[in-house]
């Protein structure tokens, strides 16, 4: 009996122990600031898995529960229905979040850049070069300021512009592209692709006179697509990922981005929330 009674207050132990281990610590209203605030082990701080915006998150929040999600739709409801409480990412993306989401709110400040740049097969370096230089010039005289205002900094739904057509292209332009990465490219009600890349694309055809063949795939066969010759140029939010090097050539930044954190709107003071955030 008394063996029974010994075995049923060590499960009873146990299942307390495990019950109080998955209790968060309580987290007051209003206690962050800026992104360094969170380096505290109150907080579950998010990263993508793989690539350089996770490797600096585990490095950046030592003393934070990092944990790790596939993609940023379910970060954003990991935090919204508070299973974590930030997720570290691209300031674009994350801009066009804060945007449609009174739940969740940029903090300020943030850790390192993220080059955003088109990826090319390396035999392509010509045609790279091409584009290096549009991008600098729609940098440079408003354009990229504009559209960046209109895709990610407003709740209207957006429509493509009117954009001329070349009317005697003078080449094709293999273009592979994702449609579930909006603003950047997504499907519009009437299935039409669009978005902010599609509008660089559409001048950028204009610049070149040349006509793009439209690609939609997932990352992993774009690349292998890119890496085989079935396309030229790759568009879809990429960064630039270093282990890629030789495989494929990448262009110059066309998106000024950043790792930033976004986080349940209750947890920031109020001087800070909903801070507007600066077009870059």
């Amino acid at each position: 009996m008394k063996t029974y009674l010994a075995i049923g207050a060590v499960i009873i132990a146990l299942l307390y122990s495990a019950f109080f281990a998955t209790v968060e610590p309580e987290k007051e209203p209003g206690t962050l600031v800026r992104l360094d605030d969170l380096n505290s082990e109150l907080f579950r701080v998010g990263v993508p898995l793989g690539g350089k915006i996770m490797t600096v998150g585990e490095a950046q929040f030592p003393k934070a529960r990092v944990c790790y999600f596939n993609n940023p739709a379910s970060a954003y409801d990991a935090i919204i229905n508070r299973k974590a409480d930030a997720f570290l990412f691209c300031s674009h993306s994350l801009d066009y979040a804060d945007i449609r989401h009174e739940d969740l709110t940029v903090l300020p400040g943030c850790l390192d850049r993220v080059d955003i740049a088109m990826a090319f097969n390396p035999q392509r370096g010509a045609l790279r070069a091409e584009v290096n230089r549009f991008i600098a010039d729609f940098k440079n005289d408003g354009t990229y300021q504009s559209m960046y205002k209109r895709w990610f900094k407003t709740r209207k739904p957006v429509s493509m512009p009117q954009i001329d057509e070349p009317v005697n292209p003078t080449r094709t332009i293999r273009v592979g592209t994702c449609s579930q990465v909006a603003p950047l490219c997504f499907r519009a009600e009437d299935g039409e692709l669009t978005g902010f890349d599609m509008e660089l694309l559409r001048r950028l055809a204009l610049r070149l006179n040349a006509r793009i063949d439209l690609h939609d795939m997932a990352l992993p066969e774009m690349f292998r697509a890119l890496e085989s010759g079935e396309i030229d140029v790759a568009l879809a939010g990429l960064d630039k990922d270093e282990s890629r090097s030789g495989r494929v050539i990448y262009s110059r930044s066309y998106i000024d981005s950043y790792m930033v954190a976004i986080v349940h709107s209750e947890l920031v003071k109020d001087n800070a929330r909903k801070h507007p955030p600066v077009v870059r």
